[in-house]
Protein backbone atom coordinates (compact mmCIF):
# COMPACT_ATOMS: atom_id res chain seq x y z
CA UNK A 1 0.00 0.00 0.00
CA UNK A 2 2.94 2.29 0.73
CA UNK A 3 4.11 2.46 -3.01
CA UNK A 4 0.38 3.39 -4.37
CA UNK A 5 0.21 5.93 -1.75
CA UNK A 6 3.22 7.69 -2.68
CA UNK A 7 2.45 7.80 -6.20
CA UNK A 8 -1.40 9.45 -5.50
CA UNK A 9 0.02 11.52 -2.70
CA UNK A 10 3.19 12.46 -4.07
CA UNK A 11 4.73 11.97 -7.40
CA UNK A 12 0.79 12.41 -8.79
CA UNK A 13 0.46 15.74 -7.01
CA UNK A 14 4.22 16.31 -7.36
CA UNK A 15 3.73 16.41 -11.27
CA UNK A 16 0.62 18.54 -10.97
CA UNK A 17 2.33 21.01 -9.63
CA UNK A 18 4.91 21.16 -12.22
CA UNK A 19 1.93 21.28 -14.78
CA UNK A 20 0.70 24.53 -12.22
CA UNK A 21 3.74 25.77 -12.67
CA UNK A 22 4.48 25.89 -16.38
CA UNK A 23 0.51 27.00 -16.85
CA UNK A 24 0.83 30.69 -18.30
CA UNK A 25 -1.55 32.71 -17.10
CA UNK A 26 -3.45 30.84 -14.45
CA UNK A 27 -2.87 31.01 -10.75
CA UNK A 28 -5.80 28.98 -9.33
CA UNK A 29 -4.01 26.13 -10.02
CA UNK A 30 -0.84 26.92 -8.45
CA UNK A 31 -2.74 27.95 -5.70
CA UNK A 32 -4.46 24.85 -5.60
CA UNK A 33 -1.57 22.61 -5.02
CA UNK A 34 -0.05 25.20 -2.79
CA UNK A 35 -2.73 24.37 -0.79
CA UNK A 36 -2.50 20.35 -0.76
CA UNK A 37 1.12 20.42 -0.12
CA UNK A 38 0.23 22.00 3.15
CA UNK A 39 -2.23 19.75 4.23
CA UNK A 40 -0.03 16.92 3.03
CA UNK A 41 2.76 18.38 5.53
CA UNK A 42 0.66 18.31 8.18
CA UNK A 43 -1.01 14.98 6.95
CA UNK A 44 2.66 13.85 6.91
CA UNK A 45 4.00 15.31 10.23
CA UNK A 46 0.73 14.06 11.86
CA UNK A 47 1.22 10.22 10.62
CA UNK A 48 4.67 10.37 11.40
CA UNK A 49 4.34 11.02 14.82
CA UNK A 50 1.71 8.72 15.32
CA UNK A 51 2.38 5.60 13.21
CA UNK A 52 2.80 3.18 15.80
CA UNK A 53 -0.94 3.86 16.61
CA UNK A 54 -2.48 4.35 13.32
CA UNK A 55 -0.84 1.26 11.22
CA UNK A 56 -3.42 -0.99 13.61
CA UNK A 57 -5.89 0.20 12.21
CA UNK A 58 -7.75 -2.03 10.02
CA UNK A 59 -7.20 -1.52 6.08
CA UNK A 60 -5.22 1.92 7.41
CA UNK A 61 -3.29 1.79 4.33
CA UNK A 62 -6.22 1.77 1.95
CA UNK A 63 -8.00 4.52 4.05
CA UNK A 64 -4.77 6.47 3.44
CA UNK A 65 -4.67 5.70 -0.47
CA UNK A 66 -8.87 7.01 -0.45
CA UNK A 67 -8.08 9.61 2.10
CA UNK A 68 -4.95 10.97 -0.40
CA UNK A 69 -6.99 10.70 -3.40
CA UNK A 70 -9.66 13.18 -2.06
CA UNK A 71 -7.31 15.76 -1.14
CA UNK A 72 -5.64 15.74 -4.19
CA UNK A 73 -8.38 15.65 -6.76
CA UNK A 74 -9.61 18.64 -8.28
CA UNK A 75 -13.15 17.15 -8.64
CA UNK A 76 -13.31 17.06 -4.36
CA UNK A 77 -11.60 19.71 -3.00
CA UNK A 78 -10.74 17.89 -0.40
CA UNK A 79 -6.91 19.94 0.28
CA UNK A 80 -9.25 23.24 0.21
CA UNK A 81 -12.01 21.67 2.78
CA UNK A 82 -9.10 20.47 5.05
CA UNK A 83 -7.48 23.66 5.03
CA UNK A 84 -9.77 26.15 5.42
CA UNK A 85 -11.57 24.31 7.98
CA UNK A 86 -9.01 22.92 9.88
CA UNK A 87 -5.51 24.34 9.10
CA UNK A 88 -5.80 27.94 8.39
CA UNK A 89 -8.19 28.50 11.49
CA UNK A 90 -5.12 27.30 14.12
CA UNK A 91 -2.65 29.25 12.23
CA UNK A 92 -4.13 32.12 12.31
CA UNK A 93 -4.71 31.59 16.02
CA UNK A 94 -1.11 30.69 16.56
CA UNK A 95 0.71 32.47 13.92
CA UNK A 96 2.63 34.66 16.67
CA UNK A 97 3.96 31.64 18.74
CA UNK A 98 4.86 29.91 15.61
CA UNK A 99 6.65 32.65 13.68
CA UNK A 100 8.77 33.38 17.21
CA UNK A 101 9.54 29.71 17.80
CA UNK A 102 11.00 29.47 14.16
CA UNK A 103 12.86 32.51 14.93
CA UNK A 104 14.28 31.11 18.19
CA UNK A 105 15.11 27.63 16.05
CA UNK A 106 16.61 29.49 12.79
CA UNK A 107 19.16 31.55 15.56
CA UNK A 108 19.76 28.51 17.40
CA UNK A 109 20.98 26.64 14.36
CA UNK A 110 23.03 29.31 13.36
CA UNK A 111 24.83 29.90 16.51
CA UNK A 112 25.64 26.00 16.22
CA UNK A 113 26.54 26.04 12.92
CA UNK A 114 28.92 29.15 13.70
CA UNK A 115 30.09 26.76 16.75
CA UNK A 116 30.79 23.73 14.22
CA UNK A 117 32.87 26.00 11.82
CA UNK A 118 34.61 27.44 14.61
CA UNK A 119 36.01 24.29 16.00
CA UNK A 120 36.22 22.67 12.61
CA UNK A 121 38.93 25.97 12.17
CA UNK A 122 40.57 25.28 15.62
CA UNK A 123 41.07 21.62 14.62
CA UNK A 124 42.43 22.71 11.47
CA UNK A 125 44.85 24.89 12.87
CA UNK A 126 46.08 22.98 15.53
CA UNK A 127 46.67 20.09 13.34
CA UNK A 128 46.86 20.88 9.24
CA UNK A 129 50.87 19.72 9.51
CA UNK A 130 49.42 16.06 10.90
CA UNK A 131 47.00 15.81 8.47
CA UNK A 132 48.76 17.13 5.58
CA UNK A 133 51.68 14.96 6.53
CA UNK A 134 49.06 11.70 6.73
CA UNK A 135 47.61 12.77 3.44
CA UNK A 136 50.79 13.26 1.56
CA UNK A 137 51.57 9.33 2.86
CA UNK A 138 48.46 7.83 1.88
CA UNK A 139 48.37 9.55 -1.28
CA UNK A 140 52.27 8.09 -2.27
CA UNK A 141 51.73 4.74 -0.81
CA UNK A 142 51.73 2.55 -3.85
CA UNK A 143 48.92 0.05 -5.13
CA UNK A 144 50.17 -3.74 -4.84
CA UNK A 145 51.44 -5.07 -8.38
CA UNK A 146 49.98 -8.31 -9.36
CA UNK A 147 52.69 -10.65 -9.99
CA UNK A 148 51.74 -13.22 -12.83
Amino acid sequence: FEAVATLVGVTFPAYKSYKALETADSTDDDKSMLVYWCVFGVFYTIEYYTYFVVSWIPFYGLLKILFLLWLVLPQTHGATTVYRTVILPRLKQHEELIDGALQDGLKLVGQKTQEVAGAGREFWTENQGEIYNRATAFATQQAPHDTE
